[in-house]
Parts: structure tokens; C-alpha cells; sequence
């Protein structure tokens, strides 16, 4: 067996420990990276909190929130930055709940109500098979029934109903004529067959358009103005736009990370001792630190970095309001040299703070749609006016959309009109037209 000794070139890239620790920081939002910077000072006996009186904790920026619901716009002093959390509301089912018991009911009604109760939807609806629900609790459907007929006329906004018709009817006197119209002919009035209803009721279309509008006061969501059970969220933005004279300037802060600095007394140690033991200790440490520091540097820079191209090139949307323009990671990425998924990560739960109100970063991006380019608001904007300035007795359809955006200089698919058209909530053609 004969050795052969060859040499060959590759070409590996390799990515370092503080690399990688990097990127994961980058990823973090402010609430995450709190919690990561109060571990480090936990762990690493050189990092500490600064004793500024300038600097603003989260406990303060709570305090001063709860103290004040209303909350102004930022100056732009960096303490008059603040929070922005959601206030917390009592889920819908605990309420529900509490309504229930005030009923004369069996210890079996009020389990079955409880469990009914419990498994509603976000929306106040119930997925729930009957039969497997009176299998479960070894009585009759018409105990479950009645057990859901009761949790329905709560409030009269009929949490438990099955479907949309149920959730209606539970609004309606049984003796008013809307309650025919929706029990009967709710499936002729979402395929707009308006004149069928006339002739069935033997009513005018002046008065089956008049019990639309009564229909159209009802609620159709059981849980709406109520919370769900999902757990009460935070958002803190990092970065703030502030106007002043036409120009807009972009701040970013992160929460605890402008305290930190060196623990005075382990410094002094760390210099000082002539125990090797101690003084080794305390070196890897203080290296630890500063590459610590250093990686949230690193990170606030490239967020604002970011921030600022996004408020250059959506300039006119902090301005005044108008659309977003075309910008995406491709942009991003050709204009600030920085990779896609660097761009991507490091928008990643971010939200931004101006006078139009709080986004989250990669709301900015917007896709361009057609050869030229444009972006989906706009063409949003121009399906919806097309729409608003056709004649009602025979509206447009998709492909007549299209053809007068072609002619706007606007070329997509038929089928992208189709969905945008769902998006702004307008019906097809056959449902808008008015008799």
C-alpha cells in the first residue's frame, strides 16, 4: 500500500465564539437584553450599575407610567424617554364566569358551564362537539343545550353561540322582523340577493336595505372590547424619532445598558493584589466585561444604523404621513453593506417611537408589486379609489381593475387585485353591485 502525501487548498469561513455572541445579542429585543445585561452584572463581579442620577431605570419608567396613563410625545432630553406597555384587562372568561354563577344552577350546570366556558374561542364562539360534551359529562345534549342557552343571553352578546346567526339572533327580539330576516335569510344577503329577500318577506329593497343596517349595528364578535387569556405583553421601543424644524433624528436606547460600567472596589482589587490566584480571576473577568460591553455596542450601533436609513428613505411617511416607499432587506443591505440576515435580526422584535404612533421595525419594509416597482400601499390606495369612483350598478370587476391599473402604469396579476381587494375588506363585483 503505497502513501500518497497531497496538498489541497479550502476555503472555510470561520466564525468566532464573540461572533456568535454577537449576533445572538443583535437578535435580542430591550426587554430580553434587560434580562441578559441583569445576568452578566449577577455573574461578573467587575460590571455594575453607574450611579447616575440622569439615567432612568425600567422600575422608574413603570413607576412613572402607572402614576400617568396619559403619555405625551418625547422630547428630546434622553430622560423624558418612557415606556409604552399595555395595561392589563380581566380576561372575558373569568368575567363570563363570574356572570354565570350569579344563576340558580345544579352543581352539574355549574361544572358543565365552567368547562363551556373555559374552552371558548378568542373570539367568544364554541368549537366544542355537543355530543362529546354530554359523552364527557354523562347528561343528555339538552342539558348542554340549555347550559349553552344560558351562557348565550350573558349580556345578550351571545358568547357560546355556534355560528354567526346564532351570535345575531341572540340580539333580537323574537317579534321584531330583523329576527326573520337573519334567521332566514342570512345566507340570501351575504350572496346579495337582495330582491329574492323582498319578494320572500314581501317588504320593499328600501326596507330589506333598512333592516341591513339595523343587522349591520349588531355585534358579530361575542368577545369584542374584551381580552382574551393571552398573557399581557410589553413593548418597550429602542428607537425614537424626533422632528424638530422638518428634520427628523434618530435616538436609540436600551433600557440598563447605559448604566453599566466597572465595580469601583473590584477595579481597585484587580490592580492592587499580589495574589496571582485573585489577580487571574479578576482578568477574566474584566476581558469578559469589556467583550461584553463591546457586543452591545456593537449591537445599539448597527440598530441605529439601520433606523437611520429606514427614516431616510420613509422620510415622508414621519413627515406627513404619506405611504411607505419600497424598501426591503435587499436595499438595506446594498446601502448600508451589511448582510440580509444581519439586517434581519437585528429588526427583529424592535419597535420604533415617533408622532405617528409605535411600529415595529419591519413594518417599514414594503415590498415592491409590477414591473415598476410600486409599492402595495399605493396600489391599495389606487384599487380602493378605482372602486369608490365606480358606478354601483355595475361595478368593476378584477379584470376591469386591472386593465385601468395597467393603464396607471400599474401591471400585476389578476389574482394579486383578488387578494388585495380581500385585504381592504371590499367584496366582488357581484356582491358591491346595488339594485
Amino acid at each position: 500500500m503505497d502513501i500518497k502525501f497531497e496538498q489541497r487548498q479550502n476555503l472555510d469561513l470561520k466564525i468566532t465564539r464573540e461572533q456568535i455572541y454577537s449576533i445572538e445579542l443583535l437578535e435580542l429585543n430591550a426587554i430580553e437584553l434587560d434580562k441578559v445585561i441583569t445576568e452578566e452584572v449577577c455573574e461578573n463581579v467587575i460590571l455594575d450599575y453607574n450611579k447616575r442620577e440622569n439615567i432612568i431605570s425600567i422600575d422608574n419608567l413603570l413607576s412613572s407610567y402607572n402614576k400617568n396613563k396619559e403619555y405625551s410625545s418625547y422630547g428630546t432630553e434622553y430622560k423624558d424617554y418612557s415606556s409604552l406597555p399595555f395595561t392589563y384587562k380581566e380576561d372575558f372568561r373569568k368575567k363570563l364566569e363570574k356572570d354565570f354563577l350569579t344563576y340558580n344552577l345544579s352543581k352539574k350546570e355549574e361544572e358543565l358551564g365552567k368547562y363551556l366556558i373555559n374552552n371558548l374561542r378568542d373570539d367568544g364562539y364554541l368549537d366544542l362537539d355537543i355530543l362529546e360534551v354530554s359523552k364527557k359529562f354523562k347528561v343528555s345534549e339538552g342539558f348542554v343545550e340549555k347550559v349553552r342557552e344560558k351562557i348565550k343571553i350573558i349580556d345578550n352578546k351571545g358568547f357560546a353561540s355556534k355560528d354567526l346567526k346564532e351570535c345575531l339572533l341572540v340580539q333580537v327580539e323574537k317579534g321584531d322582523i330583523l329576527y326573520k330576516f337573519i334567521n332566514i335569510h342570512l345566507d340570501n344577503l351575504a350572496k346579495n340577493r337582495l330582491d329574492i329577500i323582498a319578494k320572500s318577506m314581501n317588504i320593499s329593497m328600501e326596507d330589506v336595505k333598512d333592516l341591513y343596517k339595523r343587522m349591520q349595528k349588531l355585534e358579530p364578535v361575542p368577545s369584542s372590547g374584551e381580552n382574551s387569556n393571552e398573557n399581557t405583553s410589553y413593548i418597550f421601543p429602542e428607537i425614537f424619532i424626533l422632528e424638530k424644524d422638518q428634520e427628523l433624528e434618530v435616538k436609540v436606547t436600551d433600557s440598563r445598558e447605559n448604566q453599566l460600567g466597572f465595580n469601583e472596589y473590584y477595579m481597585r482589587l484587580f490592580e492592587n493584589t499580589k495574589d496571582e490566584e485573585i489577580k487571574n480571576y479578576l482578568m477574566e473577568k474584566y476581558n469578559r466585561a469589556l467583550f461584553f460591553l463591546e457586543a452591545i455596542a456593537k449591537r445599539r450601533a448597527t440598530i441605529r444604523k439601520i433606523a437611520n436609513e429606514i427614516v431616510s428613505i420613509q422620510r415622508d411617511f414621519f413627515l406627513k404621513g404619506s405611504n411607505l416607499k419600497v424598501c426591503n432587506l435587499k436595499i438595506l443591505s446594498e446601502r448600508l453593506e451589511l448582510s440580509e440576515s444581519t439586517i434581519s435580526r437585528a429588526m427583529k422584535g424592535k419597535y420604533i417611537h415617533s408622532k405617528r404612533g409605535v411600529f415595529p421595525l419591519k413594518y417599514f419594509l414594503v415590498s415592491g408589486v409590477g414591473q415598476n416597482e410600486t409599492s402595495k400601499d399605493d396600489i391599495l390606495k389606487l384599487i380602493e379609489k378605482i372602486i369608490s369612483e365606480e358606478d354601483v350598478r355595475k361595478p368593476y370587476s378584477d379584470q376591469k381593475i386591472l386593465e385601468i391599473l395597467k393603464i396607471n402604469g400599474v401591471e400585476i396579476k389578476r389574482r394579486t387585485i383578488s387578494k388585495y381587494r380581500e385585504q381592504l375588506g371590499i367584496l366582488p363585483s357581484n356582491l358591491r353591485k346595488e339594485y
